[in-house]
């Protein structure tokens, strides 16, 4: 099992009132700016001393299709906990690793967020960083774990009460005795897929994997049970004849008419679920009246309103909060005891200058079978 030491001991660290943060200068363009004020925390709140972030396709997405001007983009973060908020829920101290992710390039809140020297986050989603793990690994976890919650809830799979799982010794009773179900991830070498194939087999389901073959040894080493090419037609086909007709659950962490396409044909006759990471156009999820489709938006984690341009719209979810923060703690345990992997990293030491051009290379459709990763400070 891996160790976590809280830092009790340390009462306060020096904080300066200016930063470094990367901010939006106009449509899909980030400069860096050294006169950004240091966020004020709020209650629930912790200060953290960024250490490590990662690059998702939401960073350049909210950046090239809803901007605003001088927010701070990221999400993803490592980092040490510098000041803590006088009502929070969860027992974090000062000098406690942590990782987690925020609501980068916010319009309601453009002073914060993870391409920052500092930045604050909700104390209740952040998560303690094992003692064995670097800033690297743990930075990569924030966006794709909160967003594996919310998928595996949506297809049914977790409840919305997640009191009574205990994830280490239990698993989820299944309706068909001695039977483990399938469920099929779509991007399955993906950040998020390769931590959905891992959260899947931990309870008690056969993950089917879909993702270039390049990546398919990656995604046997996290626990799938059987791999396909996205790119083979005939794909769809053998994973219904594998299921025997039995799938009833996908996850497309890609989200594009051939992937819905794909996973719609995989289900089988009996229909069943299908959740997405975008939202999905009419014409796409009503080709079958049996399989219920959603799509989930990460961002809702926060319970506060998403202000972003079109179907992104949300009003504040607390529920998702709710759930969100409960999910933390199960994350934080698979983590202490060594059952959930961060995903592959190329890691950069070039600061948060080089984040621009690694937005691009994601922007591009370059990233693949690996999660970027800048550390900040070195």
């Amino acid at each position: 099992m891996a160790q976590i030491t809280p830092r009790k001991g340390i009462s306060s660290l020096t904080v300066p009132k200016i930063q470094n943060a990367l901010v939006a200068s106009g449509p899909g363009k980030l400069v860096v700016s050294k006169s950004i004020k240091v966020p004020d925390i709020k209650e629930d709140q912790v200060l953290v001393q960024v250490k490590a972030v990662a690059l998702n396709p939401s960073d350049w997405k909210i950046l090239d299709r809803s901007y605003t001007s001088g927010a701070i983009a990221g999400a993803d973060f490592a980092g040490i906990v510098c000041k803590v908020g006088n009502r929070m829920t969860k027992d974090l101290h000062v000098g406690d690793r942590v990782c987690g992710a925020v609501f980068g390039s916010n319009p309601l809140c453009p002073s914060n967020g993870a391409f920052a020297e500092y930045l604050a986050a909700e104390g209740d989603l952040c998560m303690l960083i094992p003692n064995s793990m670097p800033f690297a690994s743990a930075a990569s976890l924030g966006i794709g774990t909160m967003t594996v919650g919310l998928a595996l809830r949506s297809l049914g799979i977790l409840p919305s009460n997640l009191e009574s799982l205990d994830f280490l010794s239990q698993r989820i009773t299944h309706s068909v005795a001695d039977e483990q179900p399938f469920a099929m991830v779509y991007g399955a070498s993906t950040a998020t897929g390769t931590l959905a194939v891992q959260c899947l087999s931990q309870l008690g389901y056969r993950p089917i994997a879909v993702c270039s073959p390049r990546n398919f040894e990656l995604v046997k080493g996290r626990g799938a049970f059987a791999v396909f090419d996205y790119a083979e037609p005939r794909s769809r086909e053998d994973i219904r004849e594998l299921t025997k007709g039995e799938l009833s659950i996908a996850f497309d962490c890609i989200t594009t008419s051939k992937s819905t396409t794909m996973c719609y044909g995989a289900i089988g006759r009996r229909g069943g679920r299908y959740t997405a990471l975008e939202y999905i156009p009419v014409r796409l999820n009503r080709r079958r009246a049996d399989v219920k489709p959603d799509w989930i938006l990460a961002l809702s984690v926060f319970g506060e309103p998403v202000h972003l341009a079109g179907d992104y719209y949300r009003e504040a979810a607390i529920d998702d909060h709710d759930f969100a923060a409960a999910w933390t703690q199960k994350v934080e345990e698979l983590l202490e005891h060594k059952k959930l992997i961060p995903h592959p990293m190329r890691t950069y030491r070039t600061g948060l200058k080089g984040i621009v051009a690694g937005l691009d290379r994601l922007r591009k459709g370059e990233v693949s079978g690996c999660k970027e990763v800048y550390l900040l400070g070195v």
